[in-house]
């Protein structure tokens, strides 16, 4: 749902207005009945006009948003084992492994930035937004504890581990297509 929101600003929902000499003033002025939600008359310089594709015909450049009309459901799979062995007088030490790997996450891709010839000065962005990121993240998990007497405890932990992420950063326009951009 919120990927979904980022469409909110597609036009007609929303619009750049541009202010000029002709349109200069904001009109402030308040209903016919100050109790009333409605009734707020119309500015002028607010009002805008779309042509045929939907596009605002005046005011400044607008960006949009696209989506598929099916978008897989994002799925995350988690792992762990650990093993533990006593090495005797108090000492124990313990090897694991721990591991996560995500699917179909959501990206947005900026088209802008790739393959878009500008062809409506009217547009500034053009962005898709789809469900084709992925996530890795494997990890060594290294402990020896040593336990004294008195309820005191040394304790040496190493975590060697290595994460991959599609979506964290996604305006890096060379990580996002490494050549699979056909099958967006």
């Amino acid at each position: 749902m919120a990927t979904l929101s980022n469409g909110r600003s597609n036009p007609p929902f929303t619009t750049s207005l541009t202010f000029n000499s002709s349109n200069c003033c904001v009109l402030y002025a308040a209903p016919n009945d100050i109790n009333s939600f409605t009734g707020w008359p119309v500015n002028p310089a607010a009002k805008n006009t779309f042509d045929a594709n939907g596009l605002p015909v005046s005011g400044s450049a607008v960006n949009l948003q696209g989506f598929p009309n099916f978008q897989n459901t994002p799925v995350t799979y988690r792992y762990s084992l650990e093993t533990q062995y006593n090495l005797g007088r108090s000492w124990v030490a313990s090897v694991g492994y721990q591991g996560s790997q995500s699917r179909n996450y959501s990206i947005q891709l900026p088209l802008h930035l790739v393959n878009f010839a500008n062809r409506n000065p009217r547009v500034n962005a053009l962005a898709w937004f789809t469900n084709a990121a992925s996530a890795n993240y494997n990890a060594l998990l290294t402990q020896v504890q040593h336990r004294f007497s008195k309820s005191f405890t040394l304790d040496f932990q190493y975590r060697y581990s290595r994460t991959r992420d599609q979506g964290a950063y996604s305006d890096d326009v060379n990580m996002l297509f490494r050549g699979d951009v056909n099958n967006f």
